[in-house]
């Protein structure tokens, strides 16, 4: 957040084509996230800005899901041929 000089603080904003730089998708891609409500933004007459709390949020959101994916435990190569034998049966 931003202090002004009367101390009181202002939320920070980024306009689309800055988030879809740092999270490297397309401009078209975070309208979508923006229109299916998967991220917050603030529209201003016809521009849109994302507060810089939803960058945070999204790599914090992505920091989990690595987490989770890496301390699943891998098939080994003899589960996933008995698996596909399996369901040949």
């Amino acid at each position: 957040m931003q202090q002004t000089k009367q101390g009181d603080r202002r939320a920070s904003f980024m306009r689309v084509s800055v988030l879809a730089r740092d999270l490297d998708v397309s401009v078209q891609q975070v309208y979508l996230m923006l229109r299916s409500g998967e991220i917050q933004g603030v529209r201003f007459g016809r521009s849109w800005r994302i507060p810089t709390s939803v960058l945070e949020q999204l790599i914090e959101k992505a920091k989990a899901n690595a987490s989770d994916h890496a301390s699943a435990p891998a098939a080994t190569v003899s589960e996933q041929q008995s698996a596909e034998e399996a369901s040949a049966r």
